[in-house]
């Protein structure tokens, strides 16, 4: 049971949200990164960071770029390439004053060889994560100077667009989906930012189907550390997991729930 009814009421309202997303088999040998213009010397470098992205994605864990052997798999991450595709940032837009072509940034989109790649991941000590991929919930309480909320799913305090936007980022770098609670259910609920250090993941997890994985966390900016400090917890396979990020700005901290969360399900262990 909830310690608190009113918990209750917010997470039995997130059940019809929790739909479980698989990945797309496709779309795991695939990443995108900005490079300035289409030069050979930029497309090796777009290569090099896309076939990272990709281990990353494929694997479920974002520690594999701190293997002392990655560097030599990365470095032949060219003759992987099975595709690549340029699209302008600027496109439909003019190129003006002495402007060229050449560095205008181009998204790089590359589609790496399935074969190989399992084989350079292999060689790295993991293997692919083929699982259905469930969609992330997170219930996150955020504390800065400026205001004190949960990130809600519709909210508009402080800069909560921009925090959705960096938390879909985030997950889609592992091919996963998030979603967060409407402001309704926070204000029904009673849910305040110091709150969710008490929640416990198992208490939300409890009105949630069995595919869905709920991240509770906590965040505040402290100028002490230049930046947040990102608490995170979730259960999964009957264990507790807590991780954080210190000094970061929002993007990294979000990226480490997911990365976090995403190490947990593909069975590589715990979070650093």
């Amino acid at each position: 049971m909830l310690r608190n009814a009113r918990y209750a009421l917010l997470f039995a309202a997130l059940v019809a949200l929790t739909i479980p997303a698989a990945a797309d088999t496709e779309e795991l040998y695939r990443a995108s990164f900005v490079v300035t213009g289409q030069s050979e010397a930029n497309r090796l470098v777009g290569f090099r960071e896309t076939f990272a992205r990709v281990l990353v994605k494929l694997s479920g864990d974002a520690t594999i770029v701190d293997d002392p052997r990655f560097a030599a798999v990365a470095a032949d991450a060219p003759r992987l390439v099975r595709d690549f595709r340029y699209r302008d940032r600027f496109e439909g837009k003019p190129i003006h004053d002495e402007q060229g072509s050449y560095d205008r940034p181009h998204d790089l989109t590359v589609s790496f060889d399935p074969a190989v790649t399992d084989a350079a991941l292999t060689a790295l000590g993991r293997k692919p994560w083929r699982d259905p991929r469930p969609r992330l919930f997170v219930v996150v309480g955020v504390e800065n100077m400026r205001a004190s909320f949960v990130l809600t799913e519709d909210g508009a305090i402080d800069r909560s667009v921009d925090m959705r936007t960096a938390f879909t980022a985030a997950a889609e770098r592992m091919a996963m989906n998030v979603a967060f609670p409407a402001l309704s259910q926070v204000e029904a609920g009673g849910l305040a930012a110091k709150a969710t250090q008490q929640i416990k993941p198992a208490d939300a997890a409890a009105f949630a189907p069995k595919e869905a994985v709920t991240v509770v966390g906590h965040m505040v900016f402290s100028e002490a550390a230049l930046g947040w400090i990102a608490d995170w917890r979730m259960e999964h396979a009957g264990k507790s997991h807590a991780w954080n990020a210190r000094g970061v700005n929002f993007d990294a901290a979000f990226r480490n729930a997911v990365f976090g969360a995403a190490r947990i399900l593909s069975g590589n262990g715990n979070p650093r």
